[in-house]
């Protein structure tokens, strides 16, 4: 009969074969994972380690110049494999971890200034025309890579997005396409080889691609995901629901979304509006 495992090393391999291998930035936790074995020993016993190693493991982190954020996602890997040491007894309960403070990260998005600019100084085509597609579908990179002709309507000029595979939720969603995206799209299937996707490149291929571009106009934050949170960033600001927002971007949840909401101060003031009586109507 097996038992549950007892040291660090063994226990990420259980929780990794239970879990984390299933996830999509699955390679991301494996190197939090390895980083975390690398440190307390693979044969350390989950027992033996204290609130006091932890907060040393936060220590020797912040020595390697790691941020909170980047700290916290580490130390949930070992808040993950302490959960499943009490959940088989392997423990009796899990040590005290401290959770560090991440700063309010700024959302970067591009004024129209910044995509003219940006979108004039790509000579390579591809990476222009996804450049623009994602600004008006707010589609991550990896979906619009993995996007097939027969997910695109071309009487109703919308995008499905179905396979769960290709999303990083389990919901469905449709986005109506602008006119620009629908002639983007026009443009690439009037050349596309038969079998060939809308996007047909590497992810590998799109870094190589923004790497020249950020040698001949240097540009702040990430080019392509950037255009996401101007997608949602321009909606907001147009007076778009948030909860039609984060349906259009398939977020989880509406918090997500509210990360916008501040962009909206003209809305607060609307709002009130409401408020005063109507003018008397004179006969």
């Amino acid at each position: 009969m097996k038992t549950a495992p007892t040291t660090v090393g063994d226990m990420v391999d259980y929780v990794h074969k239970m879990e984390w291998s299933q996830q999509k930035s699955r390679r991301i936790t494996e190197y939090r994972m390895e980083e975390v074995v690398d440190y307390f020993g693979d044969k350390k016993k989950l027992a033996d380690i204290t609130s006091f190693d932890i907060e040393n493991f936060v220590v020797h982190l912040r020595m390697k110049n790691n941020k909170g954020a980047t700290i916290n996602r580490k130390l949930a890997v070992i808040s993950k494999i302490m959960k499943y040491g009490v959940r088989h007894g392997v423990i009796a309960k899990k040590p005290e971890i401290p959770k560090q403070k991440e700063p309010a990260g700024r959302l970067k998005f591009y004024s129209q200034e910044e995509e003219l600019e940006l979108s004039d100084a790509m000579d390579d085509h591809d990476l222009r025309d996804l450049f623009l597609f994602l600004m008006d579908t707010g589609m991550r990179r990896g979906e619009a890579l993995s996007l097939l002709w027969c997910d695109v309507d071309t009487i109703c000029n919308t995008v499905t997005l179905s396979d769960p595979q290709k999303l990083k939720t389990e919901r469905p969603r449709t986005i109506p396409l602008t006119a620009r995206a629908v002639e983007i799209l026009r443009l690439r299937k009037s050349w596309c080889r038969t079998g060939e996707p809308p996007f047909d490149f590497t992810n590998q291929q799109i870094d190589d691609k923004i790497k020249a571009l950020r040698v001949v106009h240097p540009f702040e934050g990430a080019l392509l995901h950037t255009c996401r949170h101007t997608f949602c960033s321009r909606l907001v600001q147009r007076g778009v629901p948030l909860a039609v927002v984060k349906e259009l971007a398939g977020h989880n949840s509406l918090k997500t979304t509210l990360r916008y909401s501040h962009l909206t101060p003209a809305s607060l003031t609307s709002a009130i509006a409401k408020l005063e009586p109507e003018p008397r109507r004179t006969s």
